[in-house]
């Protein structure tokens, strides 16, 4: 395993993703970045194989090739140290297996859009080389944003298993992923329309196609994507595939090149303006594949030249900057204080990163640095905040004070009554901050206004922002960080469960109906060199509001001093709120003791 803060292949290691059958993962920072990919370091036993190691400089050099809009794209790869490697841009999207998994079947527009465009991806793939037999719901990343929704997909650069796709074997793959796009993943027989009779028998006329024999498929996928679009939305969907469909299939363009090394001694392989087709021989020293972005010099000595991103502001006085991650593995290593291959005193940082569940969370944490610095400009009034509001419909608003409401009867250092904490009132900084937590400004999604002064469990004091969401249905979202009392000294987890069991009994849910939550997911980790224990509970509030039939939570609480929680709100039917939460409670920043 790698260490946080080494450098290989002229990459730092910013943390650990976990071990899979694949190989281990990485959060990296190339040479100059500013932004994390993540690299991907195949098992010893890939490289020492010689026909393993020929498919996969193959695979990877065609891979690295494809400039579809809706493909992940591959930063470099190569050899070192006789490890096989691949580095891949780093998205913070909830996966397609996710979203359906979480909010149901997607909509028929959303269905065909996300079809046309993963379509035209694997066409791509199949013209320079690259046909792929299997595209999994888990394989394709939903990004919401200003421009609308967009669908990316991973898994190009790793030869399959049972080598090359075998004719058309795409469009079946492609036509599984639109079967659970559009039932949710529910057991249906051979016809979507079982479980949604609204649509038109054409779709599953669509559908039984790409199920047939390879040659009564359709010429493409994006042919295939084409029909069931127009299946779907009638002459909506055909204007709408002819839309995304253009890019599809493009050759490969003279793009200044990102070199990526490694490979048989000696070997080449032509530039970035030649698809590489199997049989073509590995690529060695050279390869080149097409950047996402500028390149930059590379380290020294390691070969790889990865692309550079814009440069960032530092971080504030007491916190050390960290990405949050993708879910799947363990706490990493703390990164060695002053930077890699530092050595610091006990003033340096160290960094963990905690997954739950889904919910990406990067912890900073801070050693032997007084809580001034956590609070520029004075202290604890000037820049945190009493309890925040529920991010359901409209909050009751309470004035800040300087002690929670009434007594919680506390026994053991654990609540054992529900009682609204203080009023939230929005301080001057940047961040959301409260006592020992922070999530940083840059962290925070554009467009949310300050919480008004609703009131959440507990807490003494609090930071916390919405945004009203989903449009029309007088409903909001919130995020915010607080601290509860300071004899709240008892089990973690019970504390962190009574939190929740209160939530309904919050103003901000009157008149909805609120039901007990749901706790989908609770995990604990101790990040390393640190006793601070830390829990991240997922789960639902259920309401009765129109076609809002939850609110789905994330409550991250720490063992800090005082306790201290991360939390964040949206309705069910409003992902782009969830993908906003998730990604500002990854950036949490706690002190330890």
């Amino acid at each position: 395993m790698l260490r946080t803060g080494q450098t290989f292949a002229g990459l730092r290691i910013v943390g650990s993703l976990g071990v899979g059958p694949a190989g281990e993962t990485y959060l990296i920072k190339p040479p100059q970045g500013a932004q994390e990919d993540i690299l991907l370091l195949l098992p010893e036993s890939r490289g020492s194989d010689p026909a393993y190691r020929q498919a996969f400089f193959t695979t990877a050099a065609q891979a690295g090739s494809l400039d579809h809009p809706a493909v992940v794209a591959i930063r470099g790869y190569g050899e070192e140290q006789g490890r096989l490697w691949i580095a891949t841009e780093y998205l913070l999207s909830p996966t397609a297996e996710a979203l359906v998994r979480q909010s149901g079947p997607l909509s028929v527009q959303d269905a065909a859009a996300a079809v046309i465009a993963v379509g035209g991806a694997l066409d791509q793939a199949r013209a320079r080389g690259l046909a792929r037999s299997e595209v999994a719901p888990s394989d394709v990343l939903v990004a919401d944003g200003p421009a609308g929704r967009r669908y990316r997909v991973t898994g190009f650069g790793i030869p399959e298993a049972g080598g090359p796709a075998g004719q058309r074997a795409d469009q079946a793959a492609l036509g599984e992923l639109a079967t659970f796009l559009l039932s949710g993943g529910a057991s249906i027989g051979q016809r979507v329309t079982t479980m949604r009779p609204e649509l038109s028998p054409e779709v599953d006329e669509v559908l039984a196609r790409v199920r047939r024999p390879a040659g009564e498929r359709y010429e493409s996928c994006g042919d295939f994507a084409a029909a069931l679009a127009t299946a779907l939305l009638g002459a909506e969907g055909t204007a709408l595939a002819q839309t995304l469909n253009e890019p599809t299939v493009n050759e490969p363009t003279a793009n200044e090149p990102t070199r990526v090394v490694g490979g048989p001694a000696g070997a080449t392989m032509p530039g970035a303006t030649t698809p590489i087709t199997p049989g073509q021989g590995a690529p060695g020293a050279g390869a080149a594949v097409p950047p996402a972005v500028p390149p930059a010099g590379g380290a020294p000595g390691h070969g790889a030249t990865m692309p550079a991103y814009p440069a960032v502001g530092g971080p504030p006085p007491g916190y050390s900057p960290a990405g949050p991650i993708p879910p799947g593995g363990p706490i990493p290593p703390g990164f060695p204080a002053g930077g890699p291959g530092g050595t610091g005193g006990s003033s340096g940082n160290r960094t963990a990163v905690l997954i739950a569940g889904g919910v990406l969370i990067a912890l900073i944490l801070v050693v032997g640095v007084t809580l001034a610095l956590v609070l520029p400009g004075g202290g604890d009034d000037e820049t945190t905040t009493a309890s925040s509001s529920s991010s359901t419909s409209p909050s009751t608003s309470a004035s800040p004070s300087s002690s929670v409401a009434s007594d919680p009867a506390v026994v053991g250092g654990v609540p054992t009554a529900c009682v609204a904490g203080n009023g939230t009132r929005r301080g001057t900084s940047p961040n959301l901050e409260a006592g020992p937590i922070r999530i940083p400004s840059e962290a925070l999604p554009a467009g949310w206004s300050p919480d008004p002064g609703g009131q959440m469990p507990f807490l003494v004091r609090s930071d916390g922002i919405v945004v009203s969401r989903p449009a029309g249905q007088n409903w909001q979202a919130q995020l915010l960080v607080g601290a509860l009392p300071a004899d709240f000294t008892g089990d973690l987890r019970a504390i962190g469960r009574k939190i929740i069991e209160c939530l309904p009994d919050m103003p901000g849910y009157q008149n909805t109906n609120p039901r007990t939550p749901v706790i989908d997911s609770e995990r604990e980790d101790h990040p390393e060199d640190s006793d601070m224990q830390v829990l991240i509970f997922r789960g639902k509030v259920p309401v009765s509001r129109g076609a809002i039939t939850s609110d789905d939570f994330t409550l991250l609480i720490a063992d800090t001093t005082p306790r201290s929680i991360s939390l964040g709100y949206s309705a069910n039917n409003d992902p782009l709120s969830r993908g906003e939460v998730d990604k500002a409670i990854a950036r949490t920043q706690v002190m330890t003791r």
